[in-house]
């Protein structure tokens, strides 16, 4: 459970399709050469199961040794019909101001995290942890979710693409702020890899 201000998150659940590993093609070290691999989902993700923040476990793989410069994840709309969030790509729930929401969007995501100088050099054999951090405070200080009403009057204010409730243009603008936030969170690996190569120079 995450709360910021009057808002309260529950559950946060993205429903990652895809992740793929590249390795980096400029790799001048001996031995035998690996190739890009790709994680075939879908991987279910809830980033706050268990009140546990916004790390989550996305897979646990043996990985063959060398030099993976970029993880890239994409996040697609669930085709599964027996998945808790079919035809969606993100859920959310909780309440705001005491009033439970949820909020869903069918929107496709992508973003990828950049490693220069060999920074991601797995041991064959060893199992490897694929984290996906979120930064939900980001999220929630670019949008505005106490606008969100309750249209329809059932007890859950209902935020998606086609809201009963008349939300859908909040929805939206959740997805906007989304893009946002991974761009921010993809730029943060982009200046630790600025900052690496000034402390060498």
């Amino acid at each position: 459970q995450r709360n910021v201000n009057d808002i309260v998150i529950n559950s946060f659940i993205l429903n990652v399709e895809e992740i793929e590993l590249e390795v980096d093609d400029d790799d001048a070290t001996e031995g035998p050469k690996v190739s890009d691999i790709e994680l075939e989902g879908p991987f279910v993700v809830d980033l706050i199961e268990d009140s546990s923040g916004i790390e989550q476990t996305l897979a646990e793989v043996n990985l063959p040794e060398g030099n993976y410069d970029e993880i890239e994840f994409s996040i697609n709309e669930s085709e599964d019909s027996e998945s808790e969030i079919f035809e969606k790509s993100i859920f959310i729930s909780g309440t705001i101001n005491g009033s439970p929401f949820e909020f869903w969007h069918n929107e496709d995501l992508e973003f990828e995290i950049e490693f220069e100088n060999g920074m991601l050099t797995l041991e064959e054999a060893t199992a490897t942890l694929i984290n996906l951090q979120f930064d939900l405070n980001n999220l929630l200080t670019l949008i505005d979710l106490s606008i969100a009403t309750d249209g329809n009057e059932n007890g859950v204010i209902e935020i998606n693409p086609s809201s009963e409730d008349g939300n859908s243009d909040l929805a939206d603008s959740i997805i906007d702020a989304f893009d946002e936030v991974i761009d921010a969170f993809e730029d943060s690996f982009d200046d630790e890899d600025e900052d690496d190569e000034n402390e060498e120079d």
